[in-house]
């Protein structure tokens, strides 16, 4: 039970608002063991939320309704059912944000006000906040004619072009010479979104990083933990894979840093990547939702739900900057596809046989149904996935 702002014993009512993929499962664990009544929103009945015991009920989305899954999804919570919606995902954090003014009489919405919010989905944007404050991030081309800043020597090749709004390396690729990218340019397609330019950091055999922080609706910093990532799938520049719990006051400074600047309330990840020519962690992007690697907070000892209920409800948010170094996470379904993938099976620190140490991001004995559903769903929409994010070969 929550104490809540009127000093009543309450079980809060929270909806986990698309609670599919990996990160569904400690938000769900999360909330549930703090006693609150927790509602899975699923797509299928082989979502994470649906299949995870750490929840009080599911509600599917009925495919034969003339809206879309997240629009069915404002009929719950305009049913007054539910104190708090937690968003799981960048879409249903992006859609609930859009409409947060709209939908936030009927309950607390654990999503940054648009304004916030489309500086972090718009890449450009972020960068630029980056730039302007002096935040270490890759040299970022803001232009309609990029080709024509990079003739003016403004970066060099390689480069790296996406879509300023993309998500999970979506659209990332990689263009070595001039003549490929005027070609790429030429052939891209603009239903991916705007085009952004970068400058390629070669990675060689550094780590990425990642950093959590919480921000309350004060403007205090509630939490600030840092993780190297040693393996990432697509190998040439996708997500999180293998994340070991470290301390960088100098990177997470950066980090807490870009958060205040934007004025962002809540919990927030950000993916960083090493640049070997000045020794530095370089910010790459912020996700304003929960990712998968809010498990690693947790086994570092630090309670996201409780942080984000206590900042919802008005109550005084517990400081959690403390924790534990060297915990380790993976999900070895992806995992596996990165051994068979990477030249560096063998060599790669830490090895991947040793696999004592690392909990795995879906599958656990005490709740080891969501991993059926996970791998299910992951076999059939794999070459999906996989053709989204298919490299440029020009």
């Amino acid at each position: 039970m929550i104490i809540d702002k009127e000093g009543k014993d309450r079980k809060i009512r929270v909806l986990i608002y698309g609670a599919g993929g990996k990160q569904a499962l400690p938000m769900c664990k999360g909330f549930y063991s703090l006693g609150c009544d927790v509602t899975a929103y699923c797509e299928s009945k082989l979502d994470t939320g649906y299949l995870t015991r750490f929840k009080t009920r599911s509600v599917l989305y009925d495919k034969k309704s003339k809206s879309s899954f997240y629009q069915y999804g404002v009929q719950l919570i305009e049913s007054k059912q539910y104190d708090l919606v937690v968003p799981i995902g960048d879409e249903g954090a992006a859609f609930l944000s859009k409409h947060k003014k709209e939908l936030e009489k009927y309950c607390k919405i654990a999503v940054n006000d648009w304004g916030v919010f489309e500086q972090i989905i718009d890449k450009s944007k972020t960068m630029k906040v980056c730039n302007d404050n002096n935040i270490p991030a890759p040299i970022t081309l803001i232009s309609d004619n990029p080709l024509e800043e990079i003739q003016e020597g403004r970066i060099g090749f390689p480069v790296v072009v996406k879509p300023k709004t993309g998500v999970g390396s979506i659209g990332f690729n990689i263009i070595r010479d001039e003549k490929r990218l005027e070609e790429y340019l030429k052939s891209y397609d603009n239903s991916n979104g705007p085009i952004l330019v970068q400058e390629y950091i070669e990675q060689g055999d550094n780590p990425q990083f990642g950093v959590d922080v919480f921000r309350d609706r004060d403007g205090i910093i509630r939490m600030a933990i840092a993780c190297k990532v040693s393996r990432w799938y697509p190998i040439d520049g996708g997500s999180r894979l293998h994340s070991i719990s470290i301390h960088d006051p100098e990177m997470v400074g950066n980090c807490i840093k870009l958060v205040e600047k934007l004025n962002y309330v809540g919990f927030a990840n950000m993916d960083l990547v090493w640049d070997i020519n000045d020794k530095k962690a370089k910010i790459l992007e912020i996700n304003g939702r929960t990712g998968a690697s809010v498990k690693l907070d947790y086994l570092s000892g630090i309670d996201v739900a409780k942080l984000i209920l206590q900042n919802e409800l008005g109550l005084t948010v517990d400081s959690a900057l403390e924790y534990q170094d060297g915990k380790e996470v993976s999900c070895f379904l992806v995992d596996l596809l990165w051994f068979i993938k990477s030249p560096k099976r063998f060599s790669t620190t830490p090895s991947w046989f040793n696999r004592r140490p690392i909990k795995d991001l879906v599958f656990s004995w005490n709740d080891p149904f969501p991993a059926f559903g996970f791998l299910v769903t992951s076999i059939k929409g794999f070459r999906k996935s996989m053709n989204k994010r298919k490299r440029y070969k020009g």
